[in-house]
């Protein structure tokens, strides 16, 4: 879409020289993209894009490994990821629900 902001996390998009595009490394990168576009004052962006929600569900995964020392999201030996605990961290996450 024309005058769309893209977060592109796979790195792939190709002409773009009618969207304006954002390759972040971390969910962190995510977040503050976002949180850029939708706090300007005068938005100029007609959309938001996400390429692609798969990819954005990896970058959830690592940030909650690397905050708490857990190997996998459910990594039975850290009590935060261990039994579903994980997996009920990225959903909140990908609802921005921390």
């Amino acid at each position: 879409i024309e005058g769309a902001f893209v977060i592109d996390i796979e790195n792939k998009l190709n002409n773009t020289d009618k969207i304006s595009r954002y390759v972040p490394e971390t969910y962190d990168d995510v977040v503050e993209a976002l949180t850029y576009v939708l706090n300007q004052e005068k938005n100029e962006y007609k959309a938001i894009g996400i390429d692609s929600i798969d990819w954005l569900e990896g970058l959830i995964h690592k940030k909650i490994c690397k905050d708490t020392g857990a190997n996998s999201i459910s990594d039975p030996y850290v009590n935060a990821t261990g039994y579903g605990n994980g997996n009920v961290m990225a959903a909140n996450m990908a609802r921005n629900e921390r």
